[in-house]
């Protein structure tokens, strides 16, 4: 008997929607896997250059997406997806939020696969939380901007 997944989406809503989305992904099991933090920065290895230009190649490749913030951590990331418009090149995944994390994740495994790391994994699925409005939009540009300088505070820091 297969055991009941926690959905994390909500089910009232319609992802395929032009809108804002909060998203983090994980390392399994919180893996430092992606870089360091040294004083307020990241520095990225090469795992972590391979996720940084995935998450562009992401933004760039499917059309619709608006630019805007993200941040690689050792162990996570958080970015800003702007949906700008529906029926776009995604026709192939469909203007999903799901879907587009899936293609993020999927193409930078199989890139960190390559570059050696053959037991790399994502979490399961990923954290999300729909944009509302301005302030709060501004309010998580800071959050992920200031992201490596609040990592000694971080509750994704395994070393606390």
């Amino acid at each position: 008997m297969m055991k009941d997944r926690k959905l994390n989406r909500r089910n009232d809503w319609n992802y395929d929607k032009p809108g804002w989305y909060f998203v983090t992904m994980c390392s399994w099991r919180m893996n430092m896997c992606f870089g360091k933090i040294v004083g307020s920065n990241f520095l990225p290895n090469k795992y972590g250059r391979i996720v940084k230009y995935q998450w562009l190649w992401m933004i760039d490749h499917f059309g619709g997406l608006g630019k805007d913030e993200y941040v690689v951590m050792p162990n996570h990331v958080h970015g800003l997806i702007n949906i700008v418009r529906t029926g776009l090149d995604l026709s192939v995944l469909g203007t999903n939020v799901s879907k587009l994390m899936g293609a993020f994740k999927t193409t930078s495994s199989i890139k960190i696969h390559q570059s050696g790391f053959k037991d790399f994994r994502w979490h399961r699925s990923f954290y999300d939380r729909i944009i509302r409005n301005q302030s709060e939009l501004e309010r998580i540009r800071s959050y992920i901007k200031d992201n490596p300088k609040n990592w000694y505070r971080d509750k994704n820091n395994p070393n606390l």
